[in-house]
């Protein structure tokens, strides 16, 4: 199989750092993202981050999260940046970690009065 890079998005430790996966290895995704399922946020240029399908289902309290600028969401838990090749194939991305740093912001969530909410630092 071909080797691709990718970027991971680390919530707990507030960074990114490049990865080198199998070319679409599901099970290297859902790991790197730390999920048994997936969903995709697409970006520029066919490049998607792929993140946890049940994120928002499994949060409590101290749980981490990332929101992108151009996103209206939280999305909980690591993500995965990835390209789509023209077959859809996954690839190495073309959006650097620049730009996440730029586009990106980390948070957990706190318990206040029994409900939780997200914070952003």
């Amino acid at each position: 199989m071909t080797k691709i890079k990718a970027i991971r998005i680390d919530t707990a430790n507030r960074r990114f750092h490049e990865v080198e996966l199998e070319q679409d290895d599901t099970k290297a995704i859902c790991d790197f993202v730390g999920c048994s399922l997936f969903d995709v946020v697409r970006l520029e240029h066919r490049d998607v981050i792929f993140v946890d399908d049940e994120g928002l289902l499994s949060a409590r309290k101290d749980s981490t999260f990332f929101t992108l600028n151009m996103y209206g969401g939280i999305l909980v838990g690591n993500g995965l940046l990835l390209g789509t090749g023209d077959n859809g194939e996954s690839i190495d991305p073309t959006t650097t970690i620049e730009w996440l740093e730029d586009n990106v912001s980390f948070g957990k969530f706190i318990e206040i009065d029994g409900k939780l909410l997200p914070v952003t630092k």
